[in-house]
C-alpha cells in the first residue's frame, strides 16, 4: 500500500462502513468474510463518508464483494 492510500485509509477508519459493516477503527473486509482488503484502503462508500476527495481505486476491487 502506498502512501497515499495509507493516509485514506487512516482517515476512512474514523468512520463506520455501510458497505461491509465494519465498525470505525476496524478496516474494511469482503463482505460477508473476514478478508480485510488487500487493493482497496476502504470500500469506496466509507472513503466517501470519511470526506476522502480521491482515493487510488482498483477496480479488481471495488467490482468484488
Amino acid at each position: 500500500m502506498n502512501l497515499e492510500c495509507a493516509k485514506d485509509r487512516d482517515r476512512a477508519m474514523t468512520v463506520p462502513c455501510a458497505y461491509c459493516l465494519a465498525q470505525a477503527g476496524e478496516p474494511c473486509v469482503r463482505k460477508g468474510t473476514d478478508e480485510v482488503l488487500a487493493n482497496l484502503p476502504a470500500h469506496v462508500s466509507r472513503l466517501s463518508d470519511a470526506g476522502v476527495v480521491h482515493a487510488p481505486l482498483d477496480s479488481r476491487e471495488y467490482t468484488r464483494g
